[in-house]
Formats: structure tokens, C-alpha cells, sequence
């Protein structure tokens, strides 16, 4: 059970993950850069402790990052 709860946990995390990915290109769109930079560094942050530095989504938040800087 516990492997099917922490699996389920960090397909959930990773669904946040990318809806805040899509926040961030919303923000960025709307010209709202101090904002999607500092959702942006949050993510990157969480995605780098729960899913690790080369997981997919922890990339593309720091691709993200550099676009928005």
C-alpha cells in the first residue's frame, strides 16, 4: 500500500507541477514577469526536492526561469 500511496502522491505532485507550469506562461503572456518569476522559483525548488534535478518538469522550470530573467 505504502508504494501505491507515495506513486499516487507524486503523480499529484507532478500534476501540480504542471498546472503551475501553465500559470507561469500565463503570467508571462499577461507581462506579469515579477510574478511568474517568483511562482517559477518556487517550483523549480519543490520539483528539484520531490521529483530530482534532472526530472522533466525541474528542467523545464529552469528553462522557464531563464526565459523570464
Amino acid at each position: 500500500k505504502k508504494k501505491g500511496n507515495n506513486e499516487e502522491s507524486i503523480k499529484d505532485k507532478r500534476n501540480v507541477s504542471m498546472n503551475r507550469n501553465n500559470l507561469i506562461k500565463l503570467l508571462r503572456n499577461q507581462n506579469k514577469l515579477d510574478e511568474a518569476e517568483i511562482l517559477c522559483n518556487e517550483s523549480l525548488e519543490s520539483c528539484r526536492k520531490i521529483l530530482g534535478k534532472e526530472n522533466v518538469m525541474t528542467l523545464t522550470f529552469m528553462k522557464k526561469l531563464v526565459t523570464i530573467l
